[in-house]
């Protein structure tokens, strides 16, 4: 019985004069309806939404920490981001529910509450990627002035913080988690900062992708960046530990060139490690870099 409902629910959503392809991980869909109740469990896709004008149809998210700072109605949440609540999930009646990265394994799952697709980002440069995907969103939903509009202001930063970015040396981009650090190469989440902004990230031959790589002080020391941006993991998921700069605050980061030269930087975490390719958090990073860059 309950798989005649879902296929009939499956139907009547398909069905429709025209179709709009909508990219995700698994291929293109077609979106036949616009959706209007929508459950998400991505932020970096809450945060394409939000910009697309579309909070009020948000009824589900994950985690309440991770979406306080968007305006949303009539959202609930309905599980956490990697994993969802299925009996909550279905309480806020979804005609679609979007997982991605951190909840993308959970798809199948939540196909069995309402159409689920998958907007996971390649992870090759997540500034183009997350603006493919806000102009996805925008034809699927009826918004695509919205989303060039979006894009093109992204891109006027984007364009104006590259001259503030260029000849700026060694770049070392480093995940803090706690007195633990790793390495962030041109293949991790900050990879698009190299692709976009034209800044020389430094980066190991073993590089492991997306959660990069551990090294020591040691390392620091004998790379000796010109400047250092620091990402502070536990600031962005919202536990207590050592914060970056107290973890940094040691001799040897002290001895490097950007130690001696204060071109260390902590910009918002979350925007890079949580809201992957979200356009406000897209601009945020580029306006913190646009100030450090410009010495302000």
């Amino acid at each position: 019985m309950l798989k005649k409902i879902l296929a009939a629910a499956a139907a009547s959503f398909l069905f429709a004069a025209q179709a709009v392809p909508l990219k995700t991980a698994q291929g293109d869909v077609e979106i036949a309806k616009v959706p209007e109740r929508i459950a998400v469990y991505d932020i970096g896709v809450l945060d394409s939404l939000v910009a697309l004008g579309l909070g009020d149809k948000i009824v589900g998210v994950p985690d309440g920490k991770f979406a306080a700072a968007f305006t949303l109605p009539n959202a609930k949440e309905v599980g956490t981001l990697f994993e969802p609540d299925l009996e909550k999930l279905n309480a806020v009646k979804p005609d679609l529910v979007i997982v991605a990265l951190r909840s993308a394994g959970k798809r199948d799952d939540v196909q069995k509450v309402a159409r689920a697709v998958d907007l996971t980002l390649p992870g090759k440069n997540l500034y183009q990627e997350g603006l493919e995907r806000l102009n996805a969103l925008g034809a699927a939903f009826g918004k695509a002035e919205e989303a060039k509009k979006v894009g093109d202001e992204l891109n006027a930063l984007r364009d104006a913080v590259k001259p503030l970015a260029a000849d700026k040396g060694k770049v070392l981009v480093v995940l803090v988690n706690g007195p633990k650090i790793a390495l962030y190469g041109p293949d991790s989440r900050a990879g698009w900062l190299q692709a976009e902004l034209g800044l020389n990230l430094v980066h190991n031959e073993k590089m492991s992708g997306r959660h990069g790589d551990p090294v020591s002080f040691e390392y620091i020391a004998a790379e000796n960046p010109d400047w250092i941006i620091a990402l502070d993991r536990l600031a962005a998921i919202g536990e207590d530990g050592a914060s970056a700069k107290q973890t940094l605050d040691n001799a040897l980061v002290k001895q490097s060139t950007a130690g001696q030269k204060n071109q260390i930087v902590y910009p918002q975490t979350k925007n890079i490690y949580i809201d992957v390719g979200g356009p406000a958090a897209l601009r945020e990073t580029l306006q913190e870099l646009q100030a450090a860059f410009a010495g302000k």
